[in-house]
This record gives C-alpha cells, structure tokens and sequence, in this order.
C-alpha cells in the first residue's frame, strides 16, 4: 500500500526569467511538483528538509537531500515514475543554483526522458516547462543558442495554458536581449504583455509573478533603447505589482535590486542606494542578517556607496558579502575599493 503523506515543495516549475534572481528565489520559484502520497514518509521528510536548506542557504546540504530523495522515490516507484522526474528536476535546480551546471544538465535529462515518455499519454505540460528549465541552464552559462533552441522545443509543443506562454515568451525575450536582439525580444514580449495583462491573469499569485517579470522584461528593453522615462515607468509598475505579492517577498527584493541597478546605470546614485537599502531590509527580515544570497546585494550597495563618497560604509558592505562571494566578485570589489582609497588618499599634486 502507499503511503498517505504527500509534501508539495511549490506550487509549479516557473521561471520568470526577467526576474534576474539570487539562488534562494530561483528554488523557491524553481522547485516544484507534488511528491506522491505513493512515497515513502522518509522521501517526504527528505523534501522537507531539502526544501528548509534551500531557504537558509545551506545549498549543499539541500542537493544532497534532493538526491536522497531522487534514490528514495526510484527505489520505490521505479525509474519511470513522472514523481522520480520531479525528484530530478528539483535536484538539478539545486545544482544550476550553485553553478554545478554538468550535474544539473545530467539530471535535467534524465527527467527529460521520463518526462518525454509521459507526453506520449497526453502529459505535454510538464515536459514543455522542463524544456524551459533547461534552456534556464544554458542560458545561465550564456549558450544562447542552445538555450532558444530548447525553448522552441516546448512551443512546439502548443501547449495551451497562458501561464506557461507568458513565461516562455518572457525567457526567450531574456536570451533574445542577452544577443541584443531588441526587435526580436519586443515582439516576445509584446506577445507576453497581451497575455498577461489582463485583470484575470493577474488574480493569481502566480499571475502577479508572471506580469512583473514582464514588466521587467519590457523594462530591459526600454532600457537598452536608451529610453529611460519608459523604462523607469515598467521598472517601478513591477515594483507596485510585486508589493501586493501576499507569501513571495523576496520577489520584491529581487526586483528592487534590479531597479537599483537601473537607476545606478542611469547614474541615478542616491535612488539607486535607497532601492538597494530596501532590498536588503526584505531579504534581512525573510532569510536574516547572514544569508549568502544577501551578498550580491550588498555588494551593489557598497559600489553605490563608493559613487556617493561614502568609502566606510562601502567598505562595512563589503567586509560582511565578501565571505559569500565568488574570488572574482571579491577581487572585482576589492579593485574597486583600492582604487577609491588611492584616489582619496594621494595628495593632489602641486602645481608650479
């Protein structure tokens, strides 16, 4: 007999690719499928735990439960179980979040199989949101080809529901950006915007998610048309719409952030501080004071500070992100540092 508890990481496999996230909201989006009561109560608990660890940053402890769970799960629902590819792709998010990209690709594809097998018993959902998991980690690595040869893989698919296409149009708009496509990218996300911007579609939590990555998108275009007043006007429409999220906080935060390196490209310094202030006031309060994802944050902060001649605040920000940061990122802000230390230090020259 099966077993009667049943755990739902998340609600469903989206990925608002506008929404540039930190790790911790990537899996929180990421994540999702419901684990079959069929499961064994440790596969459940596994999940919970795995899922704990994501929201306290313990990335390493959260993938290795996530592949307890993938054995667990095959062990007891064979191979082909479609609650064995949901095991998969949760592992694989993990794997993508830490930039293990080889381990994520690998299980990414193994769902793939189960999930291709699946769609010929009228699954074509599921498998479509994969294909679009999975052009998420190539474009993460900046394969854009493969990466928009992937989604077209799902729009094949047709697959009717607007949530998905909302999210698929908004991706590829992403990648198409990336290649500087404008054109290209407008009409995906033109095609995103009639979708979604309707008072039905924005109903939902899930709906409201969807249209701030559109409205993020259509920011980032703007932007890179050099019209700023436009893209101000989406940027801070996607912030309206992610202060009415009800349980997604940190969507908020992560849109904040992106609105904060707007302004500082605009040279917008002291309204790009205060977005980035606010920012760090919400991941502070959901994930606490020394969440790794807290550092990139911090370190746009503590380069937004140095703009505004403020060296020991900068220098505060950047002492605490530096133990999360990559080398590259510390070496980038320590550059930084020393460079404004120089320049304030060194006598200014003579003249005779």
């Amino acid at each position: 007999m099966c077993g009667s508890d049943s755990f739902e990481l998340n609600n469903r496999k989206l990925v608002p690719a506008q929404i540039r996230t930190l790790p911790t909201l990537l899996l929180l989006v990421l994540m999702g499928g419901l684990l079959s009561a069929c499961q064994t109560n440790r596969a459940v608990e596994a999940s919970r735990e795995s899922s704990q660890a994501v929201s306290t940053g313990d990335l390493t402890t959260a993938l290795a439960l996530a592949e307890e769970v993938v054995e667990t799960t095959r062990a007891q629902l064979g191979a082909a179980d479609p609650n064995v590819a949901t095991a998969l792709e949760n592992s694989a998010s993990v794997a993508l979040a830490m930039a293990q990209y080889e381990k994520a690709e690998s299980y990414y594809l193994q769902a793939l199989k189960i999930r291709e097998d699946d769609y010929l018993h009228g699954n074509d959902l599921e498998l479509a949101q994969l294909y679009s998991a999975i052009a998420s980690l190539y474009q993460q690595q900046g394969l854009y080809s493969r990466a928009l040869d992937t989604i077209g893989k799902g729009l094949k698919l047709k697959v009717s529901d607007k949530a998905y296409r909302v999210m698929t149009y908004t991706q590829r708009a992403s990648i198409l950006l990336s290649q500087s496509r404008l054109s290209d990218a407008g009409s995906d996300l033109h095609r995103a915007d009639e979708l979604s911007i309707t008072d039905t579609f924005v109903r939902s939590e899930e709906g409201k998610i969807l249209r701030v990555s559109v409205l993020e998108g259509l920011g980032r275009l703007h932007s890179l048309q050099r019209d700023e007043a436009v893209a101000r006007k989406y940027h801070r429409q996607a912030l309206s719409l992610a202060q009415q999220l009800s349980g997604n906080p940190l969507v908020e935060a992560s849109v904040l952030n992106n609105l904060a390196q707007f302004e500082s490209g605009y040279g917008n310094y002291g309204d790009a501080r205060k977005n980035f202030r606010a920012a760090v006031a919400v991941y502070e309060q959901v994930l606490g004071r020394n969440h790794p994802d807290l550092a990139v944050i911090l370190s746009n902060l503590a380069q937004t500070e140095l703009y505004l001649e403020g060296f020991q605040a900068a220098n505060r920000l950047a002492d605490r992100a530096s133990p999360s940061l990559s080398d590259t990122m510390v070496q980038g802000v320590s550059d930084l540092l020393n460079r404004y230390r120089l320049r304030v230090d060194m006598p200014t020259p003579r003249v005779t």
